[in-house]
Order: structure tokens, then C-alpha cells, then sequence
């Protein structure tokens, strides 16, 4: 019999020096527990049983990942193992997750708010682990009390890395931050024990307690219920002592005895979730509930399957991905490549607005949510595709999962207020919204509302309320608070920018674009401050969005230079980044050294700081390919080869999956033929020499290449890409 399910490892010294304390890493460990290790086709079968029967507890990134919530519940294997654990822990709400991961996929660089045991099953995953104490008391709080909004963090250069083979176990304690990123295809199981606080545990039983003590039940005296300003000096002690008694009744020896005693036998029980919340139920009345059985019924979500069969039945003929490589006069593979990225989100927006409309509890955000989806299916063909092509759109579509699979309202009814605002203006323009609907939003900022297919910022003169009820009128666009309280009437269509609202209260602007047609430029902007990844050191979003009017311009003479250079040396690029990007936001100044970054979540949105001339046309390059080679990771397979193939980087100068390496190589390729293309045609930087520049990144992504080659097994896509490279590199010898 085994003592402890941890190889090698005794309870009392895992509990004395690791629990909670520091990480865990066992080779083997899990065999060593249960000799058999589940394959992906196995756990894939156990996700659909799950997805069938809990539909919020599965989640998808595509095909590229899929995270299950509570795996053991479907199958009596799994729920006997979890028994035995939780047995062995001593720790009673414990259950299993599973993950299935292609080659570089993640759920993301998170904290948890339970103690962690990845145990891997099939392939191999990178793990990197950092002590808790980057994390700031007041998330960690809020972790604790259910909000989701909180848990995700940037991993810093000095984390803990281990790789997790198959039968490897690791043990994540609470708030530990931690990052796998799969390297090739991998499985794993996670058992989870779930924490609690004095508030979850014992409140309830404190209250029960509680309403046995007269002095708590009794009504309170006037001078307790008065406005306390107007308080009289008496007033104030007979306070002061009532309130003084109520805290003395808490150390009675008999009150804390039935505490503990009902406490012990509370975590006795097996369904200890519904024992808490009948008992406060019951004894205090007291309980923030959903909408009761009776008043549940929902109307039905409806989709316009004739339309959406016509969209999805479209293909688009196959696509050589050698042509993507460096563009060219020929746009058609690059359209193509948009389409299917296009087609790929229209799915995952409808398919997550579906199950975010049955999480909600709020008529008010069902109804407008209902609106919104309904409405959103009337517009163009063009229009639908080209708005779920948006970050905004793409990031929505992964908070919104993250925020479901933890049912907290808040979060909920805030991200169906943003979805609103990303499409009104859309709706507005196509008339899809009709006349006397409303839609509940957030506004863009404090003080404004963008509607970014009109090209228009609407700025009020005061702050706005963080829920906003938009109606359309006969001549327009009313804005009231959530309450019905009116703001102001805008006139549509705008006509200029000057003010022709119903009042004095409101103005507006165009949006700035790159070269007019191509990107916005971002100054501010609520999403990204609240949803961007934060900073890891100043825990902030990384974007300047506190930069100043003239820090701003400054911003964007630069990046217009850099499209202006691009336009006129590389114009088929220019047509690219039209296609593919659709908002520029700023960094912080590094000066001369490059500072900037694209994330596959945020997909269309560059971020760079300021940079003159061509070297902001070099960022341009090389951050569309970035975007470009997300979108053919998300829709194409490149390498069959074993899952933890790896190859040196000659550009980070470490070893990387074979796809990472690959987004690279394109990427640099991009600002190379753009640097070929300008070298004698502009005055250059001081010590920045283009030759110089061309010379050496040449030589790191033909080094890159060779790699690649060495190690990959390719599909025919991928065999298409390594062709591209080789043409692409060819020009520049």
C-alpha cells in the first residue's frame, strides 16, 4: 500500500517544507500512483462527455487547445483517483482538470487561487514558476473573494522552469504564478484543491449562531439609524457602546464552542456547498439569488442559419502559404488567409455569445445581449467578417470564455456592455439597429464613445456613468444612464466636427488613422487598460495610455512617417497592414531601441513606441507579419513532428518550439525586404546603418532557417512556408 501519493515523498515532510511553500517536481511520480497514463484520444472522448453534460465547464481555442473544468465527474476512474488524492491530502474540495495542447499552445501566464498537481500524461509542456510575492495583496484579495477579473500576470526572466514529461508530476502552490506553453502535442491531468476564507467557511455559521444572541436580533436604537453627522455627543457613546457590547458578545466561551462544533461537523459533510447555503438561507434570509425557476425562462437566442450556411459555405480556394511570405501585387492568398481567420472567430464570437447569454442573470444585459446578436446578424457579409477581424472582437471572445467558465455576474454584464459598444457603430451605419431598440454599453473612455466605423470619438464634457443605455431615435442616437436618466441626443449622421447634439455637453473628432485608410492610432482607450496584459513589473497595462497630447503626436508624426515610407517603396506591404492590422497604440520611449510587440490574443494591434523615419517602417513590417503568421498558425498545420521537437533561435539565442522559431524567421523577413527596398532612397541614422541591418538580420534568419530544417517534419503547408523562406531569402543574397 502506498503511504503517500507522491513518490518518494513522506505527508509530513511534503506538508512541512513544500506545502504552500515552494514547488514540487517528481520524475515519474504519477506512475509510480497509477500505472496508467490517459492519451489525448482518451481525454478528448472525456471533454465531449463533459461538454455534453456541462457545457460552461469544457473551453476551446480552436483545435489548438481545450481546457476541461471537473474531469472526473464523467467517468468513475477518474473520480476514484481524485478520491484517493484528496484522501491522501486530507483536503476534501479537490477535483481533476484536464488540458489537451497543441505545439505552442497555453491558457496563458495565471495564478491560481487552489494549490495545483499537474500531472503530465501525454507529451512534453514547459513550465515556468515564480514566487507569489510579484502580486500585489489587493488582487491576491481579490482572487480570494471570486473575482475573475484578476489572475492573469506577465512571467518574469527569473522564473523557475521545469519540462514536464510523461508520468512527471509538479506540484504549483497557491498564488504562484505559472506558465506551460506545450512543446508539440500534450496532454495533462490537474488535481485541484480548491481553497476557502473565514468568510465562506464560518460567516454563515457565525450568523446562525448569531440570531440566537438577542443583542444581534434586537432592534437597534435611533441614534444607531440617524444620520450620524447630526449626532449629539451622548449620541456618540450610547453608539459606541451598543457597538463595543455586539463585539464583546463574539468571545462568549459557549458562542465559540457551538462555532467550532458546528464547523467540524459542516466540513464532515459531503455536499458542504449545499449545506452552507441552505442553512444561511433559512436562517437569515439573506441570500443574493439568480432569477427563480419561475422567471428563468429565456427567449431563445436566434441565428440566421440561412444566412450563416451562405458565409460558411463560401470557400475560399486553397492557399500556396509560400505566397504569403513576402508580399506582392497579388492579393488573392492574402485575402483568403483573412477570410478563414475571419470565418474562424465569426464562429467562436457566436458560439461564445450563445453560452454567454444563458450565464447571464441580468434581464436588462439578456435583452440587449439578445439585441445585439440578432441585430448583428443583419449587416453585410463584409461588415460581420471584417468586425470579428478586430482585437477588440478577438480578445472579447477570450475573457468572455475565461469569465463564464467562473459565473461571476459582474464581469459577465460588463462584457456584454463592451461587445455593444464595439459594434454599435457598426449597426448604426448598415441601419441594422432599428428604430426605438437599445443596447446597454460602456463607454470608450470617462468621457467619450468611440464609433469607429463612422471614424468619429464622441467626447462629453463630463464623465460618463460605466453603464450607458443607447437608443436609436428618428434623428439619431439617445444616450441615458442606466436608470432612463437622459444625457444628450446625437444627430446622425455626423456632419462635421463641430457639435449639433441637443445640447452644449457633447463635441467630437475624428479618429486618427495612419495615412487615412490605414490603421487608428490608439490614445485611450478602457478595453485595453482593464484586459491587456499587465506589465510585470509595474502591474499596470504595458500601453502608454497616460501618455500627454504632445507625447502623442510626436506618436504619430512618427508612425506616419513609417507608413508613409512603406507607401511609397513597398505599397504592396501598405495593402498588407491595411488588411491585416486595424489600431497602432503607443509604449513608453526606449529612444533609438526598438520597443514593440504583437500578442495572438489581441490579434490586429500593434504595439510600438515612438521611433523616427524607417525604423518605425521597419516595426510596421515586422509586427504585421507577427499578426499574419498567428492567423496561418490558427488556420493551418506546418510540422508533424514529435512533440518536443525543439530548435535553437538564433534570434533570442535559446531554444525554441519549431513554430515559435518559425514566426521569427517570417517576421524578419518582412523588414528585411522592406530595409532592401529603402536603402537608397533614404538619409539614414547615425550608427543605424540599413546595410549593416540587412547584413546581420540576414544572416540570423538564415541560420534560423537551417535550423528549422534540420529539425522539422513538414506537412505540405508547412513544406509551402519552408519554400516561401528560401524564395525570400534568395533575393536577398
Amino acid at each position: 500500500m502506498i503511504n503517500f501519493f507522491l513518490k518518494d515523498i513522506d505527508r509530513d515532510l511534503f506538508f512541512n517544507e513544500f506545502w504552500r511553500r515552494k514547488p514540487l517536481y517528481i520524475s515519474n511520480g504519477f506512475k509510480e500512483f497509477c500505472t496508467h497514463l490517459y492519451t489525448e484520444s482518451e481525454l478528448t472522448h472525456l471533454a465531449n462527455l463533459l461538454e455534453k453534460r456541462k457545457p460552461g465547464f469544457v473551453r476551446h481555442d480552436s483545435d489548438r487547445a481545450t481546457f476541461a473544468q471537473n474531469i472526473d465527474s464523467v467517468t468513475p476512474k477518474l473520480e476514484e483517483l481524485v478520491a484517493c488524492i484528496a484522501s491522501h491530502l486530507g483536503w476534501r474540495n479537490t477535483w481533476l482538470d484536464a488540458s489537451i495542447m497543441k505545439d505552442n499552445a497555453s491558457i496563458g501566464c495565471h495564478y491560481d487561487d487552489s494549490d495545483n498537481f499537474i500531472m503530465q500524461q501525454q507529451g512534453v509542456k514547459i513550465w515556468k514558476i515564480h514566487p507569489p510575492n510579484i502580486i500585489p495583496d489587493r488582487e491576491l484579495k481579490q482572487r480570494m473573494l471570486g473575482d475573475p477579473t484578476v489572475g492573469n500576470i506577465y512571467m518574469p526572466d527569473n522564473a523557475l522552469e521545469f519540462v514536464l514529461k510523461p508520468g512527471d508530476i509538479l506540484y504549483v502552490p497557491i498564488f504562484w504564478p505559472h506558465w506551460g506553453v506545450s512543446a508539440g502535442c500534450s496532454s495533462s491531468l490537474s488535481v485541484v484543491c480548491n481553497s476557502s476564507n473565514a468568510i465562506q467557511e464560518l460567516l454563515p455559521l457565525l450568523i446562525r449562531n448569531l440570531i440566537e444572541v438577542p443583542l444581534w436580533w434586537q432592534p437597534l436604537p435611533y441614534s444607531l439609524r440617524t444620520n450620524f453627522s447630526s449626532n449629539t455627543k451622548e449620541d456618540q457613546q450610547q453608539i459606541y457602546s451598543i457597538l463595543s457590547k455586539l463585539l464583546e458578545s463574539l468571545t462568549d466561551s459557549s458562542l465559540q464552542k457551538n462555532l467550532v462544533s458546528e464547523y467540524t461537523n459542516a466540513r464532515q459533510l459531503k455536499n458542504k456547498k449545499n449545506y452552507y447555503s441552505k442553512m444561511v438561507m433559512n436562517e437569515t434570509n439573506n441570500v443574493i439569488l439568480g432569477r427563480t425557476s419561475e422567471s428563468s425562462c429565456k427567449a431563445e437566442m436566434t441565428f440566421d442559419f440561412d444566412k450563416l450556411n451562405n458565409i460558411f459555405s463560401n470557400k475560399c480556394s486553397d492557399i500556396n502559404l509560400g505566397d504569403l511570405v513576402i508580399p506582392s501585387a497579388d492579393r488573392s492568398s492574402s485575402n483568403r488567409l483573412k477570410r478563414l481567420t475571419s470565418l474562424l472567430y465569426l464562429k467562436r464570437l457566436l458560439t461564445t455569445c450563445h453560452r454567454l447569454y444563458l450565464a447571464l442573470q441580468d434581464e436588462a444585459h439578456e435583452c440587449s445581449l439578445l439585441k445585439l446578436i440578432t441585430n448583428f446578424q443583419c449587416l453585410p457579409e463584409h461588415v460581420i467578417l471584417d468586425e470579428v477581424f478586430r482585437p477588440e472582437i478577438i480578445s472579447w471572445i477570450i475573457y468572455t470564455n475565461e469569465a463564464i467558465q467562473f459565473s461571476y455576474k459582474p464581469q459577465l454584464e460588463l462584457l456584454v456592455r463592451h461587445l455593444g459598444s464595439f459594434l454599435l457603430s457598426s449597426l448604426l451605419m448598415e441601419n441594422a439597429l432599428k428604430l426605438g431598440e437599445s443596447l446597454i454599453i460602456s463607454p470608450t473612455t470617462r468621457c467619450s464613445l468611440e464609433l469607429r466605423s463612422m471614424g468619429y470619438r464622441i467626447s462629453f464634457t463630463k464623465n460618463l456613468p460605466e453603464k450607458l443605455k443607447v437608443t436609436r431615435t428618428l434623428s439619431g442616437l439617445a444616450i441615458n444612464n442606466a436608470d432612463g436618466q437622459f444625457i444628450d441626443e446625437i444627430e446622425l449622421p455626423l456632419k462635421s466636427e463641430e457639435s449639433n447634439s441637443s445640447s452644449t455637453v457633447v463635441y467630437w473628432n475624428k479618429i486618427p488613422h495612419l495615412l487615412n485608410d490605414g490603421p487608428i492610432l490608439l490614445q485611450r482607450h478602457n478595453w485595453y487598460e482593464n484586459f491587456f496584459p499587465s506589465d510585470s513589473k509595474k502591474r499596470i497595462c504595458p500601453i502608454h495610455f497616460d501618455i500627454s497630447d504632445r507625447e502623442f503626436e510626436y506618436f504619430s508624426d512618427c508612425m506616419s512617417d513609417g507608413a508613409r515610407i512603406i507607401f511609397q517603396y513597398f505599397p504592396d506591404t501598405w495593402s498588407r497592414i491595411t488588411a491585416f492590422i486595424q489600431a497602432i497604440a503607443p509604449l513608453n520611449s526606449q529612444g533609438m531601441m526598438p520597443h514593440n510587440a504583437s500578442i495572438e490574443g489581441f490579434r490586429g494591434l500593434i504595439t510600438s513606441s515612438p521611433r523616427p523615419s524607417y525604423l518605425a517602417a521597419q516595426t510596421l513590417c515586422h509586427e504585421t507579419g507577427h499578426n499574419i503568421f498567428s492567423s496561418i498558425s490558427d488556420v493551418f498545420k506546418l510540422f508533424n513532428n514529435d512533440i518536443s521537437t525543439m530548435a535553437y533561435s538564433p534570434f533570442v539565442e535559446e531554444m525554441r518550439p519549431l513554430n515559435t522559431l518559425a514566426h521569427g524567421i517570417f517576421a524578419f523577413l518582412q523588414d528585411i525586404h522592406l530595409s532592401l527596398r529603402i536603402r537608397d532612397h533614404i538619409d539614414q541614422i547615425d550608427e543605424l546603418s540599413i546595410e549593416r541591418y540587412i547584413e546581420k538580420t540576414s544572416k540570423k534568419v538564415q541560420q534560423g532557417l537551417n535550423n528549422l530544417k534540420r529539425k522539422s517534419n513538414l506537412t505540405i503547408h508547412g513544406d509551402q512556408m519552408i519554400s516561401g523562406f528560401d524564395e525570400a531569402l534568395s533575393v536577398i543574397q
